[in-house]
């Protein structure tokens, strides 16, 4: 599975201003080792885009704008992500098998679709006749 990713490598507070090409040449090189590090933290990573892009924050009513240079880049899901989402899935789907049964034994569709309604059950809070979890 793959996963696409942002990451801001410079920005509001970095000062992307050179003032001779010898300057900017060391910024690049700079620029380079920064994205092989970041790709290299993660399985599989592919560059999609390095972008410079602006933009602006207010203070005490005065509207400053800034620069920033962003990575994108794609990559494939960790074990602990795809063990993550496996387990929002699983708790959703006992979600819903709980929410069937609570209409089963008559409780209100709304209330039995409710997410804190659910929760309580769950917790014992509310017990509801009939219902073995």
């Amino acid at each position: 599975m793959i996963k696409y990713e942002s990451i801001e490598l410079y920005g509001q507070e970095d000062c992307l201003y050179w003032e001779s090409v010898e300057d900017f040449k060391k910024f690049s090189e700079e620029v380079v080792v920064r994205v092989e590090a970041e790709l290299s933290k993660h399985k599989n990573a592919t560059l999609e885009t390095i972008a410079l892009s602006s933009g602006s924050y207010s203070e005490y009513g005065d509207t400053y704008t800034y620069e920033s240079i962003v990575l994108d880049f794609e990559r494939d899901f960790t074990d602990e992500e795809v063990a993550e989402m496996q387990q929002k899935e699983l708790e959703k789907n006992l979600d819903k098998d709980l929410s069937i049964k609570l209409v089963e034994l008559d409780v209100d569709v709304n209330l039995a679709y409710n997410k804190f309604f659910l929760e309580q059950v769950k917790k014992g809070i509310i017990k509801v006749e009939g219902l073995k979890l």
